[in-house]
């Protein structure tokens, strides 16, 4: 079925008066190469007071520093979330959401349209853990205790709920392979332990979303937003440029990637027809269309650098015609910004152009030696994780690049050092996963014989192997009861 039916006659009028109606050419390249300057249609204004609420990808947090630094006020921008002893790194890529499957169901919780969230429904811990995951979050990354799991989810779900004060909500569209829980019938925002699909046969399976049903949860998407949004809000929709990091598919990567963005972008395309409050920024093209060496991040080829993130924001902010004159300097300034990553790639010439390339050659220098230096020292650190815990049995693993000898896993109790053992047991998993050094890094101890007797109830235990902290547990709480049969899958 056509998205648009347009006259001949109206088509005609259209290309003729359609300056961008033709793709750049050698001679004239400015709109392409190096950098890319595709233009959407606009269909509504901004005035910068906007409150705006971001969803979707950790492309979705680029944007949120941009705007941030571009003076508008964003309700996204994480703050003051319940901190746990685990929770070593920032919490800001909890609110990553990958798919409109699981950008739907928070929001129906966060409104209260259809079956209310529930924390057994949400938080999954396999049987006898009392090591909770959200799969709804960023799953076995954030492995918390109960009380800590609770606690950051009621959190989470409070703060969510500030998108019903927004003027403007960013959407950015992420990836098309997403799981689904048969037990719960949830589709899932992380994939699901290979424990845990082991532990529940049948429970968990991959779906690839095709057009027809990621449109439908678009549209479920705008339709609860519309209902509880205040009147003249409106959508900007993009796609999201980073690429998958892996796929569960039996196919290339570079090719499941190139589906999913296919079925995103021609969603949003069919999406914003008819919808005169949505309106489609073109990142992903900004992204795709560029000089790779000037978009990526030097660590990867997945994450946009920085600086381009600014300057497709500044380009947004230019055609909106916010701020009077300033957005024209401000797109000229990220534009230079990003070229100078690559002197050669702008007009500068003569020594001019040789003395940037220089200082360009000595950062890149530079900066390769701090990312070598980082990842040597990496490789001589202690590795290894807490998987479970039942409240006796703890178990996991821990091995050091660097030595054969096995790793101590000590057990502090109150500041106190009351056990340590090994990790000496045979992990093959763990050795596919990180190497051969890896193959006898295993720990099974039993807490119950190497703790005192007279330990106080909600003592803190610390997880040390080496000089990494595994983990920080509460002990003497009350255990995880038994799951229910809907949420074991029966």
């Amino acid at each position: 079925m056509a998205i648009e039916v347009i006259p001949a006659e109206q088509a005609w009028a259209t290309y003729r008066r359609n300056t961008l109606a033709r793709w750049p050419t050698r001679e004239q390249p400015d709109r392409l190469s190096p950098l890319a300057a595709p233009q959407a249609r606009q269909v509504f204004g901004l005035t910068g007071s906007e409150r705006v609420f971001c969803i979707g990808s950790c492309f979705a947090r680029e944007i949120e520093n941009a705007l941030v630094a571009l003076g508008f006020d964003v309700l996204s921008v994480m703050r003051e979330f319940p901190r746990s002893p685990n929770r070593q790194r920032s919490d800001r890529g909890m609110l990553n959401k990958y798919n409109t499957a699981t950008i739907l169901n928070e929001l129906r919780w966060a409104f209260g349209e259809g079956p209310a969230y529930r924390h057994e429904d949400v938080l999954v811990g396999l049987p006898g853990d009392t090591l909770l995951q959200d799969l709804q979050l960023s799953g076995p990354w954030y492995a918390e205790e109960p009380v800590h799991a609770h606690a950051f989810r009621d959190a989470f779900n409070a703060f969510f709920r500030r998108i019903a004060e927004a003027d403007v909500v960013v959407l950015t569209l992420g990836l098309s392979e997403v799981w689904k829980d048969a037990a719960t019938g949830l589709y899932l925002n992380h994939a699901p332990t290979e424990a845990m699909v082991a532990a529940w046969p049948g429970r968990f399976s991959l779906h690839v979303l095709d057009a027809q049903e990621t449109l439908a949860q678009l549209e479920a998407i705008d339709a609860l937003l519309g209902r509880h949004l205040r009147p003249g809000w409106r959508l900007l929709l993009t796609v999201s440029p980073v690429p998958l990091w892996s796929t569960f598919r039996d196919q290339d990567v570079l090719l499941a990637n190139t589906y999913s963005k296919a079925v995103l972008r021609t969603c949003a395309e069919q999406f914003t027809v008819g919808r005169p409050h949505v309106s489609y920024f073109p990142s992903y093209e900004f992204v795709t269309l560029s000089e790779p060496a000037l978009v990526w991040r030097e660590d990867d080829f997945r994450h946009v650098d920085p600086r381009f993130v600014d300057l497709i924001m500044a380009s947004v902010m230019a055609q909106y015609g916010l701020g009077g004159g300033a957005p024209a300097k401000l797109l000229a300034d990220s534009r230079d910004r990003v070229l100078r990553r690559a002197p050669g790639a702008g007009q500068a010439v003569g020594w001019r152009a040789r003395w940037q390339r220089w200082l360009y050659r000595l950062g890149r220098w530079r900066r390769d030696r701090r990312t070598a230096q980082a990842a040597r020292l990496a490789a001589r650190q202690v590795q290894g994780h807490v998987e479970r815990w039942d409240g006796r049995w703890l178990t996991g693993w821990a091995f050091d690049p660097q030595s054969a000898r096995p790793v101590p896993v000590q057990l502090w109790l109150d500041g106190e050092l009351v056990a340590e053992r090994p990790a000496a047991d045979e992990r093959a998993d763990v050795a596919q996963a990180h190497g051969p050094a890896a193959l006898h890094s295993g720990f099974r101890l039993d807490l119950d014989a190497l703790l005192p007797a007279s330990r106080r109830p909600g003592a803190e235990l610390v997880v040390q192997a080496g000089p990494l902290r595994l983990k920080t547990l509460s002990l003497g709480e009350a255990p995880v009861g038994p799951l229910d049969a809907r949420q074991a899958g029966a």
